[in-house]
This record gives C-alpha cells, sequence and structure tokens, in this order.
C-alpha cells in the first residue's frame, strides 16, 4: 500500500485545523510538525497556498511566515549585513566558524530561549487571535544547514500560544526522531505532534 498523496495528508491536517481540536499534546505546545520530503517542496508550497485559502475560507484568521526571509533579516545583523556572511566565506573563512557565526545570528547567545529568528516569528504570529488562529511556518529548508529546526519550537513553548504547524522538509526514523533535509542526524527532540507519511 503505498503512503497518501502530500494534497491528501494536507487535507487530513485541514481536518484537524478546522475542527478546533488541541494540535499539539499539551496546551503549553499548540505546535504540530508537518513532514514531506525535501525534493516536494515546490509542491508544498502550491498546496500550502490551497490550505491558506481554504482555512481563511473557514472563518481562520491564518498568519503565514516564510523562514527563509526571516533567515535574511536576522543576518541584517551581521556587521557587513548579509553580504558580510558571503564576504567572509569568499576570503576563505573556515566553514565551521562561518556557520557559527550565521548560527550566532539566528539563534542568539541563550541556548534555551527564544533567539532572534524565534522573536520575529513570536512577533509575527502575535498579532493573531491565539485562541482561534493558526501560523503556519514554511521554507524551513532554506534554514539548513546553519539552523537545525529541532530548537525552533521548542523555544517559542510558554510564549506562543498560537496552534501552529512547522512545514517540515525531511524524514521520520523510528518512531519519534526526524532527520532534517534527510541528511542531518535524527533528532529525539521533537515534542509537538507529527504528522508524517
Amino acid at each position: 500500500m503505498s503512503a497518501p498523496s502530500l494534497a491528501r495528508r494536507i487535507e487530513q491536517l485541514e481536518s484537524v485545523l478546522v475542527s478546533g481540536e488541541p494540535l499539539g499534546p499539551a496546551t503549553d505546545i499548540p505546535f504540530a510538525v508537518f513532514v514531506y520530503e525535501p525534493f516536494r517542496e515546490l509542491e508544498l508550497r502550491k498546496e500550502v497556498n490551497l490550505l491558506r485559502t481554504r482555512l481563511a475560507n473557514a472563518g481562520r484568521e491564518i498568519g503565514v511566515v516564510d523562514l527563509g526571509k526571516v533567515m535574511w533579516e536576522c543576518f541584517q545583523a551581521h556587521p557587513g549585513g548579509p553580504d558580510g556572511l558571503v564576504q567572509v566565506e569568499k576570503r576563505g573563512a573556515d566553514l565551521e566558524d562561518l556557520l557559527a557565526d550565521a548560527r550566532m545570528l539566528l539563534s542568539g547567545p541563550h541556548q534555551n530561549r527564544a533567539g532572534p529568528l524565534e522573536r520575529r516569528v513570536i512577533e509575527r504570529l502575535s498579532v493573531l487571535d491565539q485562541s482561534s488562529g493558526i501560523g503556519l511556518l514554511v521554507r524551513a529548508g532554506e534554514l539548513f544547514p546553519v539552523y537545525r529546526t529541532s530548537a525552533l519550537l521548542e523555544r517559542m513553548i510558554g510564549t506562543l500560544r498560537l496552534r501552529t504547524v512547522l512545514f517540515y522538509p525531511g524524514e521520520m526514523r523510528g518512531a519519534s526522531e526526524l532527520s532534517f533535509m534527510g541528511v542531518c542526524e535524527p533528532s529525539p527532540n521533537y515534542r509537538p505532534r507529527i504528522f508524517a507519511p
């Protein structure tokens, strides 16, 4: 038996979102992760746009956050702006040092608190009605390899009460481990509900 199509899986997610049932495992974790194969990115974007329209037509207030755009906004904080990171790379800087600098611009200095990336996501979604709105986080693949998304939802727990779905390019391994982009070592750190093929 083959796995359901991406469109069918989005419809299953939609039924949960429209029903108003809790999205996450607890009230302080109102998040879910929708796993899809990275090569289906363009198909996913189309399906998310259709989902957004259907949810709006069902009376839901929707906030879509493009994580790729948010990442580049964070890179503006580099002394040379986003181009500064490119220039550092062109000068032959060690790749690990460059990634560490980029990671710091996204995560900030505190491991267990919302950093610049998470604060921008929270800011965009906080304007929605926290009891009936829905947040959709898209283009997470653009964060690869600088930022692993296992921290993203964790760092928003207790701050954001909005039902939020992270569209996650990767694969499920085992009962609850996710591999970002299908190449990173699986992370067991996902407490939100997981919608996987």
